[in-house]
């Protein structure tokens, strides 16, 4: 099969399969294509998921998710489009045929920047709540709408990308603004002949301000330039003191590099960092919640039986609550099956401190990856969820084996069950659990 890439309508597609409460029937052929993957276990996994997506799920839903989240976008950007637009017009004063330069500033480029750091702002504190700003979760809402239950959003990987989706289209959206704002400055250049003027009550402290804030928005072309830097004191409008203002037509230039500037570019920079950083995420998927665990043991078999390929790891065995297990029975097993050498033996969990400190000690130098050894009957969800995370704290991607002893003569299906949910709920992509002896 070839090599294809994950995009967020195949994504949508996949969770909306997955997520099924039916026990996958997966094509055999696809299962031995997936089993003949070679390379690091997460990307195998991003590969076979993506096989199986391609092959079992259908496009409707991801298609149908993105098409209606476009066609939410489009109807905001001509809203948006009008409105920025009208917003404009109305600081067009007919009767004086005089366009206040302030209050165009104040609606076309500051209220959308206020607007967007207020949506970041919210977005990071009720990062635990929701990660969309309001402008997409309305989308999002919208979306929801017109495709009854087709968005996805509450795996946490769907969630993450779709969030730099919708970044993306909140970039558009704004940038339909900035471009309503210039279009309507454009027809009143074109077609009325204008003035620019500003007003206040405090006209020394205002006019300061003014002229700073013309300063700084104006370098980027002030140089090459200079017909596109207005003169704010001769603009000043002073009622029933000045009677006509002078032929001011540096403003308008000055007002659409502004928008072009400050407004649309910048835009476009956020958008392409959002797609970037959309596409990253893709590639780091993990696929670690419960149900993709179990649709990927399904896909990839417990091949426990057969050797498992790749290059040998170094690894540190840690004996947790004392089994003290046959060391010279386990490491063939370790080395043929696991692909992991046996470099060090320690136990953890015991009454003897001497050998709780060796284990600790052992954790900080830990050669290439780890092997848990615990008994089948004995899963102490707590003690296993602090083992786990202070390896992590030490080795942060490095392999983990959780290494299960079944004793034969007894039935082990729901302790292995117990087993395997446990792993299943654990959310790291370097986590393995396989049982000893190995299940036929």
């Amino acid at each position: 099969m070839k090599y294809s890439r994950w995009t967020l309508q195949k994504l949508i597609d996949f969770e909306s399969a997955s997520s099924k409460e039916r026990e996958s029937s997966p094509l055999p052929d696809l299962c031995e294509n997936i089993r003949n993957l070679n390379g690091d276990e997460v990307e195998r996994k991003r590969q076979g998921l993506l096989w199986w997506t391609e092959t079992q799920a259908s496009p409707h839903r991801g298609n149908a998710t993105i098409s209606a989240l476009v066609a939410a976008t489009f109807f905001c950007c001509m809203i948006v489009f009008f409105s920025a637009a009208g917003s404009a017009w109305g600081c067009y004063h007919k009767d004086h045929a005089r366009l206040d330069v302030m209050l165009f500033l104040a609606l076309t480029l500051f209220l959308p920047w206020v607007i967007f750091c207020c949506g970041l702002f919210l977005m990071l504190v009720r990062r635990h709540l929701t990660s969309y700003s309001i402008m997409g979760s309305l989308l999002v809402a919208i979306t929801k709408r017109w495709i009854a239950d087709s968005v996805c959003v509450s795996p946490s990987e769907v969630s993450t990308v779709l969030a730099w989706r919708l970044s993306r289209y909140l970039q558009s959206i704004a940038i339909c603004f900035h471009l309503g704002a210039a279009c309507a400055l454009a027809w009143l250049i074109s077609f009325r002949h204008i003035g620019f003027y500003w007003e206040s009550t405090t006209e020394n402290m205002t006019e300061k301000i003014l002229t700073i804030f013309v300063k700084f928005s104006s370098f980027p072309w002030a140089s090459w330039l200079p017909h596109a830097v207005p003169d704010v004191h001769g603009s000043r409008w002073i009622p029933n003191e000045t009677s006509q203002l002078p032929n001011q037509t540096t403003w308008w230039p000055y007002l659409v590099m502004c928008l072009i500037i400050w407004g649309i570019i910048p835009r476009i920079f956020f958008s392409i960092v959002c797609s970037i950083n959309e596409r990253r995420k893709l590639k780091q998927l993990s696929f670690q919640a419960p149900h993709h665990r179990k649709l990927w043991r399904a896909l990839d078999g417990v091949r426990r039986s057969e050797p498992t390929q790749g290059p040998l790891d170094g690894a540190l065995v840690i004996d947790v609550g004392g089994i003290n297990p046959n060391q010279e029975l386990l490491r063939p097993f370790l080395l043929q099956h696991l692909r992991m050498n046996p470099v060090a033996w320690e136990r953890t969990g015991v009454m003897d401190a001497s050998q709780s400190t060796a284990a600790q000690v052992a954790l900080r130098n830990a050669p290439a990856g780890f092997v848990l050894l615990v008994e089948s009957w004995s899963l102490s969800i707590p003690e296993m969820q602090a083992l786990l995370k202070k390896i992590r704290s030490y080795s942060a991607n490095k392999r983990i084996v959780i290494l299960c002893l079944c004793d034969v003569s007894k039935p082990q299906h729901e302790e292995q069950q117990q087993w395997q949910q446990f792993a299943d709920g654990v959310n790291d992509p370097h986590l393995e659990l396989c049982f000893y002896p190995p299940t036929p």
